[in-house]
């Protein structure tokens, strides 16, 4: 019945409908069946690359090595670096533990500093650092009735005596330094803002009238009197973000014939003298002050202290030596007036002060010397605080 009203040529033509139909859907399978055995082998071929590519250059998640694949991870990065292949080593640079990176760059002759590889990896220090240097500050003091006359003369004889002791590793000479002069002065608040530190926040500006910093003026804000560096870790001078580009912050061991403290400064560089009359002025600078004291009042005036407001000569130079061992070598004379300090012919108020700063490595940011930096300095130190040219007495500790 379904059919009864069709005709024989209707028939035929739908029977070739329908097989033409059924063509192109088996073309369609057969054309989807093609693409995605294509897409198969295409993956196929790119896990196989990428297998043999990883193979070759990529490690184990830095979280999921121990100690000892750390180091063989280090010594494949060494041949690496022999081989050019410094992609790699930038990336490593980026993950590996810093003081491992650190211990690599010193023991590498082939990363000096100032590569790219070493940019690299003090920048990444100090992103984790969050700027923080951690320094260590040698001082001896100098005979002042020594030091009048010629003090460049008299600084080149006392800089070829170290050059003496050290086998010339440093080679200093006085012309390799630069010439500052400075008035000095201390900031107080009345005594019970900062009650519980004592005598232990330091608030102190340098305003620069001669030698290569003229018209720049810095202002230091230190804590002191830490037991170590992780006592100092806790106090917080960081300046606001808008004096992060021009300010130096440092966690410092000051070493001494017979004695060492900690300290905790921040140092931010102006072009023009600041306005610092009330507390406000200062909390502006370093927004963690206001935290010292939950009763602090930022009106309270700004006193200058009468003790502490003296002029200073300072020769100092800075030099970073292709093992990476950065250091900076300052001499430093205080006088009553900014004349006496540059006429030569005046005796300092009191005796002064050669101070050799060495730098952790990744110049300070890593938080970690390199040991074989700390013996070179320290093995010098003690010859030249035994000393002639020291003029401290108190070196009981070393004989």
């Amino acid at each position: 019945k379904k059919w009864k009203h069709v005709s024989l040529n209707q028939v035929v033509e739908m029977n070739k409908f329908r097989k033409k139909s059924e063509g192109i859907k088996l073309n369609k399978n057969l054309f989807i069946k093609i693409i995605i055995i294509v897409v198969i082998i295409c993956f196929a071929y790119y896990l196989l690359t990428e297998y043999t590519y990883l193979s070759e250059h990529s490690r184990k998640p830095i979280a999921s090595l121990v100690p000892d694949e750390i180091e063989e991870e280090m010594e494949e990065i060494n041949l690496l670096l022999n081989k050019n292949n410094e992609e790699y080593i930038e990336n490593a640079f980026q993950t590996f533990p810093l003081d491992k990176i650190a211990d690599f760059i010193n023991e590498n002759e082939n990363i000096n500093y100032g590569d790219e590889l070493y940019s690299v990896a003090v920048e990444r220090a100090r992103r984790e650092s969050k700027d923080l240097k951690l320094t260590r500050e040698y001082q001896i003091d100098l005979d002042k009735k020594l030091w009048v006359g010629d003090r460049g003369k008299i600084a080149d004889d006392f800089l070829n005596y170290v050059n003496g002791i050290t086998n010339n590793l440093f080679n200093l000479t006085f012309s390799d330094h630069q010439i500052d002069g400075y008035h000095r002065y201390t900031f107080t608040t009345d005594p019970k803002t900062f009650s519980k530190y004592h005598l232990g926040v330091i608030f102190r500006v340098r305003e620069f009238s001669h030698g290569w910093r003229k018209g720049l003026t810095t202002l230091d804000f230190k804590f002191r009197d830490g037991e170590d560096f992780e006592s100092m870790l806790i106090e917080n001078n960081r300046p606001a973000d808008k004096y992060l580009s021009h300010s130096v912050q440092k966690i410092e061991k000051d070493v001494h014939a017979c004695d060492h403290r900690w300290s905790r400064g921040t140092r931010v560089f102006f072009n023009e003298k600041p306005t610092l009359n009330k507390l406000s002025d200062l909390i502006e600078i370093f927004p963690p002050l206001a935290t010292l004291n939950r009763r602090i009042d930022p009106d309270v005036d700004l006193l200058q202290s009468t003790n502490m407001n003296v002029f200073y000569w300072q020769a100092s130079a800075m030099h970073v030596l292709p093992c990476g061992l950065k250091f900076k070598s300052t001499f430093t004379f205080m006088y009553k007036t900014i004349e006496d300090a540059f006429s030569g012919e005046v005796m300092a108020k009191k005796d002064g002060e050669w101070s050799f700063r060495l730098y952790a490595g990744l110049e300070g940011y890593s938080h970690k010397f390199v040991q074989q930096h700390l013996e070179t300095v320290d093995d010098f130190f003690y010859k030249l605080a035994l000393s002639e040219w020291n003029s401290d007495v108190e070196i009981d500790c070393l004989l």
